[in-house]
């Protein structure tokens, strides 16, 4: 039986979320929340500078922090990097705060790039906001904004140095999302999900956060493409790729898993009365499975993991994912591909090789026609053919091999 106060609640759910279009004042609402995270990335070599942008991830112990930006801008015989912030100060002005860079990661492939950041100033000034990374993928007329540090804003000299530290905004929309293998600095032929929009970027743009209207990053701004009469398609690698780099060199941050569909910061959309409607309302129906997240908006309540999959990849390294019944019972794909449940970066993989479905209990592997085969302790499977496997089985596929679990 349906109770009283859900229809209600969601009923204030809804007309809370009936918003208008984008306005000066969200955009300025935006810039003040993403600003204190994005950095400008000095690269000195030997023949000069290269320029870029960038953003904060994560703040770890002793003034160090965690830094995104495209593999393109460091790449190469860098001397040092820099990354200079403008951040707000206690006497409620800004001061310009340069940290030094360490690379950490580098995915060619993916076009991205980790790097540690270290200050020792000693000023007054805060420290870098990290920014959040969106879990959910950016769907098509979503809008979005581009931060960054364009190059071409620079012909303009400025009076004050810190001018050369203070980001361009641009605004648009979430064109399409899609997955090319015609992308990264090494041009490897792995699938990597992008995002195609219409705010406009230009050099020195690279490594910005594309960000939705929460202030959460959706994306990674990369390039940018020719077309005929002029125009110009923009492109951002997708979050759901940094979070699958991050994991795979063994960072876990954790994603922004929240909702943003019609919700964001700033004026025209959520007035603070309406915030408090809608988190009240989210704990109303808390007793009906759906909670508040860290991050403060309602999203559904995942179920208990039941299953831990272990998979070791071609360089050795393992990785364990656990999954509850809900994602076992629709299946759990594994192979190359950025939508796949389990990407392996393995040359030897399909971008869609295995699936791992849980039916009348038991737990069944089926190799999806892959180019390779799949393996269960030495057998190869049939293609299309389900095989129930067990915490003592070993799948070999590729390179690469996993384990399962039970949880219970």
């Amino acid at each position: 039986m349906t109770h009283p106060l859900l229809p209600i609640s969601l009923a204030v759910c809804l007309a809370a979320t009936s918003f208008g279009p984008l306005q000066a004042q969200d955009l300025e609402t935006l810039s003040r929340a993403v600003n204190p995270g994005l950095g400008r990335v000095i690269v000195h070599q030997d023949g000069g500078l290269a320029l870029g942008s960038g953003f904060v991830i994560d703040a770890l112990d002793d003034d160090k922090y965690l830094f995104v930006t495209n593999a393109h801008v460091v790449e190469g015989k860098a001397r040092s990097i820099e990354v200079g912030f403008l951040l707000p100060t206690e006497q409620n002005r800004e001061a310009l705060v340069v940290l030094e860079g360490t690379i950490l990661a580098i995915s060619p492939h993916q076009d991205l790039a980790l790097l540690r950041l270290s200050r020792s100033d000693g000023g007054q000034a805060e420290g870098p906001k990290p920014l959040p990374l969106r879990a959910t993928p950016a769907v098509q007329g979503a809008p979005v904004a581009a931060f960054g540090f364009p190059g071409i804003a620079d012909r303009q000299s400025p009076t004050m140095e810190r001018d050369l530290f203070r980001s361009s905004l641009t605004s648009g929309v979430v064109s399409r999302t899609m997955e090319t293998p015609d992308w990264g600095i090494d041009r490897s032929q792995f699938p990597v999900q992008i995002i195609q929009h219409d705010a406009s970027i230009n050099a020195g743009n690279s490594g910005g956060p594309l960000v939705d209207m929460c202030g959460a990053v959706v994306g990674v701004n990369t390039s940018l493409m020719h077309a005929d009469a002029g125009r110009e398609i923009y492109q951002a690698a997708s979050s759901a790729e940094v979070l699958r780099f991050l994991q795979k060199e063994g960072f876990a941050v954790e994603p922004d898993l929240s909702d943003c569909s019609g919700l964001s910061l700033g004026g025209g959309m959520l007035a603070p009365v309406v915030v408090g409607v809608l988190v009240a309302s989210a704990f109303l129906l808390g007793a009906f499975g759906v909670f508040v997240s860290r991050k403060g908006w309602p999203r559904m309540l995942a179920g208990k993991p039941i299953i831990a999959v272990s998979v070791t990849g071609p360089e050795g390294r393992s990785r364990l994912l656990q999954f509850d019944r809900r994602a076992l019972s629709r299946g759990i794909t594994v192979g190359r591909s950025s939508r796949c449940s389990v990407v392996v970066s393995d040359p030897k993989v399909s971008a869609r090789h295995l699936e791992l479905r849980l039916e009348n209990g038991g737990l069944y592997l089926c190799d999806l026609n892959s180019s390779n085969g799949t393996l269960i302790d030495g057998n190869k499977l049939v293609p299309g053919r389900k095989e129930r496997v067990s915490s003592k089985s070993v799948v070999g596929f590729g390179l690469s091999h996993l384990r399962v679990n039970r949880l219970e």
